[in-house]
């Protein structure tokens, strides 16, 4: 199987597909059948568990009910290892991926809907690569086969002949601008409302001063909510005053030899001229000190819905943090045992979006292997290559260790509404709580905010 393809299905991904798969009876038939198989996972010990599990399945007229029991599993890969199927210096690690497999929360609705579509992704890269020149007619055959993926039992088909019944719209998609020109240009003007958004990237580049600025960039004509998950209230109120009033960020916070007079006062002088609708269209929403769940968020965005009051954008920083104790949290990651339950979240995010016609933003942890990288894609999400794929637009950004000391960082869009994708770079100015495009080649000038100059820096010029 080709890099291109094992990106695609990486490790803890794969892992909750076998899980799905032998646990489930529905998609159990997925294997019964051989629309998956062995050839569809990477790593020898998913290969060597769904063929013991189509062994077993070759003796049962239906599927078990609860999927394959794990001592029937075991019984079979015992006899795999003796016959040499499976090499004994593999036992181990066989045993500890059993565990997981067996001790996972399942999502059976979730991973029923996106498996089908997932299979089909990696088979056909698999034709792709395996085309030959001159074996045209063999490859349609195998092209149109791939259609029968799709179909999973339980799952409703909807058949429409959109020709003989043409419903045509005049809707046209709200945008929320971002406020930083580079993005928006390239996005047509912003995140448009019933989209998810997903910002993924390594701790340390600024994800939450990035989360502040497009909040800002988005005050200027929406009403935008910053859901901190992580960062106190305090710490978010003082990155977002550097940012407003362009004063330094350790003066904020350490003043002028321990004395904060003057840097108070050139804060509040820029913020007091800034016009009242933006300073309401800003607001926080602290979970840092409590647990956070997607439905407490609709909780709130209901209560907003019933006082009229409802924002255009909601940005969440960060997703990996839902429904987690703050005292589980180590410095941006979150405990192994709780990950198997975030896979779903940017679904429930997705469907707050389009329920309540939101753009909605979120933030997520890069894995270990988009550190020191300046193109950050899709299946560097951590923990779950699934979280990302339900997302309307994903905005990697990345930076090696010599961008990261220039607080140089790419963005790159590894998935648009529109199926285009797109790069650029922009500065991080850490000390004022900003970013400055670099590329200028494409303009989007936000009103309002994000192009408003302190009252300070205006005396200055």
């Amino acid at each position: 199987m080709s890099q291109d393809i094992l990106d695609y299905f990486h490790k803890d991904f794969q892992s909750a597909i076998v899980a799905h798969t032998i646990r489930c009876s529905s998609l159990l038939q997925l294997l019964r059948e051989g629309k998956i198989s062995q050839e569809d996972v990477s790593s020898p010990i998913h290969k060597a568990i769904l063929v013991a599990s189509y062994k077993i399945l070759e003796h049962l007229k239906d599927n078990p009910e609860n999927g394959i029991p794990i001592d029937l599993l075991c019984n079979n890969l015992k006899s795999m290892i003796k016959i040499g199927q499976v090499l004994e210096s593999e036992k181990d690690v066989l045993i500890l991926e059993l565990e997981k497999i067996y001790e996972m929360d399942i999502q059976i609705d979730y991973y029923r809907s996106i498996i089908p579509s997932f299979l089909s992704e990696v088979k056909i890269k698999k034709l792709i690569n395996s085309y030959k020149p001159g074996d045209h007619r063999d490859f349609l055959s195998k092209a149109v086969s791939i259609e029968e993926i799709s179909s999973v039992a339980g799952q409703n088909q909807i058949e429409f002949s959109p020709l003989l019944n043409p419903v045509l719209t005049t809707d046209i998609i709200e945008v929320v601008p971002c406020g930083i020109s580079t993005i928006d240009s390239r996005m047509f003007g912003g995140l448009g409302k019933q989209e998810l958004g997903i910002i993924c990237g390594m701790t340390g580049l600024g994800k939450t001063t990035l989360a502040i600025n497009f909040c800002w960039g988005a005050a200027a004509t929406k009403k935008a909510v910053l859901i901190t998950l992580e960062i106190p209230e305090k710490k978010i109120r003082e990155r977002l005053y550097s940012r407003v009033a362009q004063v330094d960020y350790n003066r904020i916070r350490n003043g002028d030899n321990g004395d904060k007079t003057a840097v108070n006062q050139e804060v509040y002088d820029a913020i007091s001229v800034i016009p009242d609708h933006i300073k309401r269209n800003f607001r926080i929403l602290d979970f840092s000190m409590e647990k956070c769940t997607v439905k407490k968020i609709e909780k709130q965005l209901m209560i907003w819905q019933q006082n009229d009051d409802m924002p255009d954008m909601i940005f969440l920083d960060w997703l990996d943090a839902l429904n987690t104790d703050p005292t589980e949290r180590n410095q941006g990651h979150v405990n192994k045992e709780l990950r198997h339950v975030l896979q779903n979240y940017s679904e429930q995010c997705s469907e707050l979006a389009r329920k309540y016609n939101l753009a909605f933003w979120a933030t997520t942890q890069s894995n270990g292997a988009g550190d020191g990288k300046r193109e950050i894609r899709m299946t560097n999400s951590s923990e779950g290559f699934s979280k990302s794929h339900r997302c309307s637009v994903f905005l990697g950004i990345g930076a090696t260790d010599e961008d990261r000391q220039n607080g140089r960082l790419t963005v790159k869009a590894g998935k648009m509404r529109d199926g285009r994708i797109f790069e650029a770079q922009i500065q991080a100015r850490l000390d004022k709580q900003t970013f400055e495009d670099i590329s200028p080649d494409l303009e989007w000038a936000a009103p309002g905010a994000a192009n408003f100059t302190p009252v300070n820096e205006r005396q200055n010029a």
